[in-house]
C-alpha cells in the first residue's frame, strides 16, 4: 500500500473557540499521473465550489485554474497564506 498513490480532499476550519480543526473528506487511490488535467477531472468539484485554497504545487494550482472557479468574473483560486509565509523558512 505504501507504493500506491492517493489523493485526499480536506477541509480546514477555525471553530467558534478559535481552535483550528482539520477534516479528511475523502481519500482515494489515484493510478493516473498527478497532472493538472488528471487532478481537475478526478476531484469532480467543478461547479460545486466557489473557492479553493491550495499550496504552491504547480500541478495543484494549474488544476484549480482548469476548474474555472469565478465569482463576478474574478478567479477564486487562492494559495494558502500560512504556506506562503512558511516557504522562506523551508528554503534555508
Amino acid at each position: 500500500m505504501a507504493q500506491n498513490s492517493y489523493i485526499s480532499l480536506t477541509a480546514n476550519i477555525i471553530n467558534n473557540q478559535w481552535s483550528p480543526k482539520s477534516f479528511t473528506l475523502a481519500t482515494q487511490e489515484m493510478s493516473e499521473r498527478h497532472t493538472a488535467v488528471n487532478l481537475a477531472e478526478n476531484w469532480e468539484i467543478n461547479g460545486k465550489v466557489t473557492t479553493v485554497i491550495t499550496d504552491n504545487a504547480e500541478n495543484i494550482v494549474n488544476a484549480v485554474k482548469l476548474l474555472n472557479i469565478t465569482i463576478d468574473n474574478e478567479n477564486m483560486d487562492v494559495t494558502c497564506a500560512a504556506h506562503n509565509l512558511k516557504l522562506p523558512l523551508m528554503l534555508h
